[in-house]
């Protein structure tokens, strides 16, 4: 019994299949997969680039550490990303953004609540760069007429513009009789 215990002490992490070791790295957050998980070996650093870690992207802890580096280091994986979640800080810029959105040609889904350095020319760039979104939240930003004008553009299914105290009446009726919108 002592030489099973023994023998099974010595599993190595390095020894799981590869599809249990990106279960465990989908708990990570994306800046340890790049810093972190991605340092430890080559075959760990493979792993940790694989398209199914960067569906989901939740940049919204990265607070004030996001800067623009880490953003050009993290955005050659976003290319397969479908939805992304956004930092809410005064200092997340249009520049972050777009340097983001652009890698992002997969995109669906994006919430920028509280994004209030992001203008309506990031906007935008969105619709540019990520013409399949369907699902915006751009809740208490600065955005104004101009960004909803460009969005209306969009097969958007659902638009969260709740707190943007700069948009008219003109701009909340054209979303609202948008063909696709079904949640304003």
């Amino acid at each position: 019994m002592s030489e099973l215990i023994e023998n099974t002490s010595k599993v190595n992490l390095q020894d799981l299949p590869d599809d249990i070791l990106l279960s465990i790295f989908t708990y990570f957050s994306c800046g340890q997969l790049c810093q972190v998980i991605g340092c430890v070996c080559r075959h760990w650093y493979l792993l940790s680039r694989n398209p199914t870690l960067w569906k989901y992207i939740d940049l919204s802890n990265h607070s004030h550490s996001l800067t623009c580096q880490a953003v050009e280091i993290m955005c050659h994986y976003f290319q397969t990303a479908h939805s992304l979640k956004l930092p809410s800080y005064d200092s997340f810029k249009d520049e972050n953004f777009t340097s983001i959105i652009r890698f992002c040609p997969r995109l669906y889904r994006i919430d920028c609540s509280f994004c209030v350095g992001i203008t309506c020319q990031a906007i935008i760039n969105l619709v540019d760069y990520c013409p399949n979104v369907i699902d915006i939240n751009v809740e208490g930003s600065n955005i104004q007429d101009r960004a909803v004008q460009a969005m209306s553009k969009l097969n958007l299914k659902s638009v969260n513009l709740s707190h943007c105290t700069k948009l008219t009446d003109e701009s909340l009726y054209l979303m609202a009789n948008g063909k696709y919108v079904k949640f304003i």
